[in-house]
């Protein structure tokens, strides 16, 4: 018993395990053992837990978002179909679908608008040509009557005869301008050489040549850069004849006090010339058949203006454009930066 008491502590895996001896009065010794739980490190479950947690709603999220690109899929091709079926546009959809069907919604309409220009330029061409083949035998006819005419005139006179032949030879005049505006339709006719040239200086020499009749008209002709145009191969007075064709016709389709700007920009690929006026605007009718030969809105004129300027376009690989509504039209003119 000597020594006594004493302990002895056991620990175990969770609790602790005590024994006691205790010496008797006489001889001897009492054992005790006495059980202390231990207190549980709950933190290692904490974290089980929430790992646990994060993995299903990891697992919860990644199954709505297949759920919904599944289900926008879908939609999307539905969309696609009736797109080629009616050319509906794509309705708007969720998320990353939503961009996808914006973006080919945009390119179909930039491949509606680029296949409407196409079947346009087509269909001008074919009448172009029948316009140019008629223009062509027209020409030598009027030629011979020219010739006939100031045969006759010489012969009258010298009989001391007054007949106003003059008056016919104006009239034979008037048809052989109008012949050679035909023949711009000829795809064989010799073509301007292009010249490197900045396009204000085009604009500011047709603006030059109209200011005249614009003071006349009671109109004022603003020009409005954007900016700095670089110097591009350019066929000089064939882009002026378009310049000044647009700004004669915002001229005469002006009101009274009314204005007339021009104005140049740069988009990706084209410079663009456009000529704004505050007239009565085309209807979609009108627009459709703005460059068509001899279609004209005017109680006067032959229709041959535009139609000639987008003959031009066309043939230095740009285009045309027209926008109107009611107390503003613009005819956009796009020239490439780069020919082929």
């Amino acid at each position: 018993s000597l020594g006594l008491p004493q302990e002895l502590v056991l620990r175990m895996k969770l609790d602790v395990l005590m024994l006691r001896a205790d010496p008797l009065p006489l001889w001897g010794a009492v054992w005790t053992m006495k059980r202390i739980p231990q207190s549980e490190d709950t933190q290692p479950k904490i974290l089980s837990v929430l790992v646990v947690v994060g993995i299903l709603g990891v697992g919860i999220w990644s199954f709505a978002i297949a759920i919904q690109l599944q289900w926008g899929v879908q939609k999307l091709q539905q969309s696609i179909k009736a797109m080629e079926a009616d050319a509906k546009p794509i309705p708007p959809l969720p998320a990353e679908m939503g961009l996808l069907g914006t973006a080919i919604n945009a390119m179909q309409s930039r491949r509606q608008e680029l296949e409407h220009r196409l079947h346009r330029v087509e269909r001008l061409a074919s009448l172009g040509q029948l316009v140019a083949g008629v223009a062509h035998e027209v020409r030598n006819p009027l030629s011979s009557m020219r010739l006939n005419l100031q045969y006759t005139d010489r012969q009258l006179l010298s009989l001391g005869i007054t007949i106003p032949i003059t008056s016919l030879l104006e009239q034979v005049d008037r048809l052989e301008d109008l012949v050679q505006r035909l023949l711009y339709f000829d795809q064989n006719q010799e073509q301007e050489t292009p010249v490197l040239t900045g396009l204000e200086e085009i604009i500011a020499e047709s603006i030059s040549l109209l200011s005249l009749q614009a003071q006349e008209q009671q109109v004022t002709l603003i020009y409005a850069p954007d900016i700095q145009t670089p110097q591009i191969p350019l066929r000089r007075r064939e882009l002026g004849q378009v310049l000044v064709n647009l700004i004669l016709n915002a001229i005469q389709a002006s009101p009274e006090f009314g204005e007339v700007t021009v104005g140049v920009k740069q988009v990706p690929n084209f410079l663009v010339a456009w000529v704004e006026d505050q007239g009565q605007g085309l209807l979609l009718s009108e627009q459709a058949r703005i460059f068509e030969p001899f279609y004209t809105t005017k109680s006067e004129g032959t229709g041959l203006g535009l139609a000639i300027s987008h003959e031009i376009m066309t043939r230095n690989g740009g285009h045309i454009d027209v926008q109107s509504r009611s107390g503003c039209t613009r005819f956009s003119v796009y020239l490439p930066l780069k020919r082929e």
